[in-house]
C-alpha cells in the first residue's frame, strides 16, 4: 500500500459520500501505516491500517470568524473520517482513519495506544508528511506522561479478557481459524505482549521502537505460548510496570502548555 493508493481510496469515498469534505485530502499533513506493518509482524496476507492528520478549514475551529456564536449557533464539526474496504482477499483490505489535528492532539495527550503508536512509526511506514507533520513527529515526546501506564495496561487487560477459546458465528473466518488452530485467539495475545512491551519502553526510555519485539510477537501470533503462559506474562509484567511507573522520569501529568503551544504553532503555520 502506497500514498497514491490510499489517496485514491479516500478521494473515491469522499466523492461518493460528501464531496464538500475533499479538504480532508487536500489539507493532509501526515499519513502513516500502522498495525502489523508498523510492528514488523506483517505476513503476505496482512491487511493495511492507515492513520493520518488533516487540518480543517478555519470555520471548523474558529466559527466566530463567520459571525457564529459558541453555544447559540450550529457550526460544522469534524473529528475524524473513517473508511474501510474489504474487497478482495485480506491482503487488499484497507482501514483508514484521518483525524482532525485537534482531535489527534487530544488522543495523543490522553496516551491512546493506537495514536501514540502512529506517531512512532518508522520512516519506511510514513507515506506522506509535511513540515507541520514533521513538527509534530519531532515533538512527540511532549505528549508522553505517566498516564501511559494506566492506559496501555488497561488496553492489554481488555485484550486478555477478550481472548476466546471457542469461536462463534460473529467471528471472521480468519479469527475462527486462529482459535481452532491455537486453542485461543492469538491476535488478542499478540496485542497483550505488544502493549505491555510498548509501555515498558515508554516508561523506561521515554521513547519507543515499535519493531523491537517483532520476533517475540511473531511467536505469540503463531501460538508459541500456552494460554496459561499468556496470563502469567500479564501478571508478571503488571508488577514490573508498576515498579517502572514509580521510577520513570516521565512527567506525572500532560504538559498542557507545551502541547497547546505546539498545536497553535501548527495551526498558525497552516492558516497564516
Amino acid at each position: 500500500m502506497n500514498y497514491k493508493q490510499v489517496i485514491h481510496h479516500l478521494t473515491d469515498h469522499i466523492q461518493k459520500t460528501d464531496p464538500k469534505k475533499m479538504w480532508v485530502v487536500d489539507n493532509l499533513q501526515y499519513l502513516t501505516l500502522g498495525g502489523s506493518h508498523a510492528y514488523g509482524t506483517e505476513t503476505s496476507n496482512s491487511d493495511w491500517d492507515c492513520y493520518g492528520i488533516t487540518i480543517p478549514p478555519r470555520k471548523y475551529l474558529y466559527p466566530s470568524e463567520k459571525g457564529l456564536i459558541f453555544g447559540y449557533d450550529n457550526f460544522p464539526t469534524f473529528n475524524q473520517l473513517e473508511y474501510q474496504s474489504k474487497v478482495g482477499d485480506k491482503s487488499q483490505h484497507v482501514d483508514i482513519t484521518i483525524y482532525n489535528i485537534v482531535q489527534y492532539f487530544k488522543l495523543l495527550k490522553g496516551n491512546n495506544p493506537n495514536i501514540i503508536d502512529s506517531i512512532f512509526t518508522k520512516q519506511n511506514c510514513v507515506l506522506f508528511i509535511t513540515d507541520i507533520g514533521q513538527l509534530i513527529v519531532d515533538n512527540r515526546e511532549v505528549f508522553l506522561h505517566k498516564g501511559v501506564f494506566t492506559k496501555f495496561k488497561s488496553y492489554a487487560f481488555n485484550q486478555l479478557n477478550k481472548i476466546k477459546t471457542n469461536p462463534d458465528d460473529r467471528e471472521s473466518p480468519a479469527r475462527k481459524e486462529l482459535i481452532k488452530k491455537h486453542g485461543y485467539d492469538s491476535k488478542n495475545a499478540l496485542n497483550i505482549f505488544r502493549l505491555l512491551g510498548e509501555c515498558e519502553q515508554l516508561l523506561s526510555t521515554g521513547t519507543m521502537d515499535l519493531t523491537r519485539d517483532r520476533e517475540q510477537l511473531k511467536r505469540v501470533r503463531d501460538g508459541f505460548y500456552s494460554l496459561e503462559e499468556i496470563h502469567e506474562f500479564f501478571k508478571r509484567n503488571e508488577i514490573e510496570l508498576e515498579k517502572l511507573y514509580h521510577t520513570s522520569t516521565l512527567p506525572q501529568e500532560p504538559k498542557e502548555e507545551l502541547i497547546r503551544d505546539l498545536l497553535l504553532e501548527c495551526l498558525s503555520r497552516f492558516y497564516f
